[in-house]
């Protein structure tokens, strides 16, 4: 795991990318986004790859760390298509 970015009282914070990897060499997840008190929280975008491609980018609004609202689907290098997140654990309330 490696972030780079700002921190405050030892916890990401403020804007920061974060790049997690799987055997210190493959990178699996990549967050850059805003922060707050270690967590994901405001705009940012994850990508999600397999064996060096990018499967997935998810982008918006997340709050206290989980996501809120709009996501891009991507398969095989080639955006598919936008969609309304319509999964109700993720409502804010």
């Amino acid at each position: 795991m490696e972030y780079k970015g700002t921190f405050k009282d030892g916890k990401m914070h403020g804007n920061g990318s974060l790049t997690i990897y799987r055997n210190k060499e493959e990178v699996v997840r990549v967050y850059d986004g805003q922060w707050i008190n270690g967590k994901k929280d405001g705009f940012g975008r994850e990508r999600y790859f397999k064996n060096g491609v990018l499967k997935k980018l998810v982008f918006g609004t997340f709050i206290d760390g989980v996501f809120m609202k709009y996501r891009l689907k991507k398969k095989s290098a080639s955006l598919s298509r936008i969609e309304r997140n319509r999964n109700k654990k993720n409502t804010y309330h």
